[in-house]
């Protein structure tokens, strides 16, 4: 937050915030409507949001105000958190609700939701740089919002599958599917969704995406790198692993770091796989999480090994006896003064 408070959100302990040096735990005592937070979004003003199992809870630095979403129960559960460039806060709930708060007069306001099936929830909203909401549906793919209306721009069925993860860069969606990657220019006066044939048909995990010539994507059969119009496919014969990838990470100095599960972490660099596993002092087969402080360590965090510092050469672990409260490490960033973060199970 304008502080340097960070916050967190968690499955049944509430609301934490960190100063650099104690937490402050906060609960439905204090006024949260949920102990159960999905994420926390702090917005422009220094006001700190929570998607919580019961509605939306905003604290004010002093008092916790309610947004409730639906009476029943299971319709409550907000499933996404976006701020766009007017400050106000659109979210998503479970039962298809959708809607905004407004950044002027702090009131909710719904917007009917074209909702096709029970299971039809927004799981994703962004915007783009004229202004326009974009969302992911479940069920339907991939939508716009403009002018009040709902216009369904990239329908599931057209692309013969449905969308898993979205990454945005610079002003174009690529979208990652049970089929393949599709891609849509927001720049274009009339855009349309183009795919990348090479990786038809492929169950798509996670997309990192460097440059429009040069694409990452985690699968559910290996590691693909589409570059210079050219699919490049990595497996065991190439000196990479053959199980599954958990994990990707570019670095800046463009190396590229996949963590494995079961086979420790590999680095892709000048065209040669390089592997780290528990000889090596990897305290884990399975890596989870990878992130890069303000010196040339890399950190990466483990599922039971804790967190290693990797230095080039050597791995430094720590584990609870350096205060870290569980081995199973499931994220991490790296924060604007350099600080890194670890989330565990």
């Amino acid at each position: 937050d304008p502080f340097g408070n960070l916050w967190v959100a968690t499955l049944g302990g509430g609301l934490s915030k960190f100063n650099g040096t104690n937490f402050d735990n906060i609960t439905i005592k204090e006024g949260l409507s949920s102990n159960y937070v999905r994420s926390v979004l702090v917005d422009k003003k220094g006001q700190v949001w929570s998607a919580t199992a019961e509605g939306i809870s905003m604290f004010n630095g002093v008092d916790f105000t309610t947004y409730q979403i639906d009476a029943r129960e299971d319709n409550n559960s907000v499933q996404a958190l976006f701020e766009d460039d007017q400050g106000n806060i659109w979210f998503s709930a479970f039962g298809g609700h959708f809607g905004r708060v407004d950044a002027t007069t702090m009131e909710i306001q719904f917007y009917s939701y074209p909702r096709t099936s029970f299971n039809d929830n927004i799981i994703t909203i962004t915007q783009d740089a004229s202004g326009k909401i974009w969302l992911v549906s479940s069920i339907q793919g991939l939508l716009s919002f403009h002018n009040n209306k709902f216009e369904v721009v990239v329908a599931n069925r057209d692309i013969g599958g449905y969308i898993l993860t979205v990454f945005k860069h610079k002003n174009t969606l690529w979208l990652g599917t049970n089929r393949g990657i599709f891609y849509y220019d927001l720049t274009l006066p009339e855009p349309q969704i183009k795919s990348i044939p090479a990786l038809n048909n492929i169950f798509i995990k996670r997309i990192r995406v460097i440059d429009e010539n040069n694409i990452w994507a985690v699968t559910s059969s290996g590691i693909f790198n589409y570059l210079n119009g050219e699919l490049r496919e990595f497996h065991a014969g190439q000196g990479f692993t053959d199980v599954a990838v958990n994990t990707l990470f570019v670095d800046r100095e463009g190396n590229i770091w996949f963590g494995t599960d079961g086979d420790g972490l590999y680095s892709l660099s000048n065209e040669l796989f390089v592997r780290y596993g528990v000889e090596h002092g990897l305290t884990g087969h399975s890596v989870t999480t990878f992130s890069k402080g303000p010196d040339a360590n890399l950190w990466i965090g483990t599922y039971g090994g804790g967190v290693l510092r990797f230095d080039g050469e050597n791995f430094s672990q720590f584990g609870k006896e350096a205060g870290l409260s569980n081995t199973y490490i499931s994220a991490s960033v790296t924060d604007d003064q350099g600080n890194i973060w670890f989330g565990t199970y």
